[in-house]
């Protein structure tokens, strides 16, 4: 049995197949970031997923995992450990999840592979590997673009009175928290960028609103200027984009990558399936 993994900032698909299957068996759970998640907490959620869908995991004997937070040979090896103990007869291989995005968008071929998710990262994909990337320093310092980064500046907006006033009262109905409940969220809580994201679900609520277009708009400007353009690469590469928020405002991310003179535009949701199709050689 092979496993593929995709893990983002907020769930992780799991693929499960072997030949005697007609279809692969599909699992969810929550996003395995370790710099957010210990190696212990991995395993065991990893470990509880499994055993709550009765998977034997000792059939399994090749695991594909692709995940956010991966960048460095640290991180890779907190995952390799945790999902190694978990699949303890399978040969792992670990990548990142800006490669799982460029297997996702372009298999075997070059392009310019781009996440725009919860966070945001993008590089330059040889048709087997990422040869080039930006610097990705997370939803704090950087990952503008993304839902958290879109969140995260509506909220300054919210904050300092600077909505309209529909837009204003639309959110307090749409949220109902105070000041130091989102103050919480942000400081206290786990996961804070997954919360700065899921803001976003507001905005897709009022996406026809011209504030929001222009905001979306901005945030998407934002990426290819402190993201993209640093890269320094021929605007003639196809470019591509994976992520829930990319494909939440399409319309506005096409028209920024007009602006910006890329062409071949392709945008993909949620890469788990292309990766399960790229390992297994099945088309679902």
């Amino acid at each position: 049995m092979i496993v593929v993994a995709d893990s983002g900032a907020s769930k992780t698909t799991w693929f499960l197949y072997d030949k005697s299957m007609q279809e692969p068996v599909i699992l969810q759970s929550n996003g395995l970031n370790p710099y957010f998640i210990t190696a212990q907490k991995i395993a065991e959620a990893v470990q509880q997923t499994m055993k709550s869908n009765s998977v034997d995991t000792s059939l399994v004997n090749e695991l594909f995992f692709y995940g956010a937070g991966l960048g460095s040979s640290k991180n890779r090896q907190i995952i390799q450990d945790a999902v190694h103990s978990v699949f303890s007869y399978a040969r792992i291989e670990i990548f990142s999840d800006l490669c799982g995005s460029a297997r996702a968008l372009f298999g075997n071929s070059m392009g310019l592979a781009a996440i725009l998710g919860t966070g945001a990262n993008a590089g330059l994909y040889d048709g087997k590997k990422i040869i080039q990337t930006s610097v990705s320093i997370g939803f704090i310092l950087g990952d503008e673009g993304s839902g958290a980064y879109t969140g995260k500046t509506f909220l300054q907006a919210y904050f300092k009175q600077q909505l309209p006033l529909e837009l204003t009262l639309g959110f307090q109905e749409y949220s109902k928290l105070e000041l130091s409940e989102i103050l919480d969220k942000v400081y206290c809580q786990p996961s804070p960028s997954r919360f700065l994201g899921s803001i976003c679900y507001f905005l897709y609520e009022n996406k026809t609103h011209p504030w929001v277009q222009n905001h979306i708009t901005q945030s998407f400007r934002a990426f290819f200027t402190e993201i993209i353009l640093p890269l320094n690469l021929a605007k003639q590469l196809p470019i591509g984009f994976t992520g829930s928020f990319a494909a939440g405002f399409p319309n506005e991310l096409k028209k920024v990558v007009l602006e910006y003179e890329f062409v071949d535009c392709k945008i993909i949701a949620d890469p788990a399936l292309k990766l399960f199709e790229y390992h297994s050689g099945q088309e679902i």
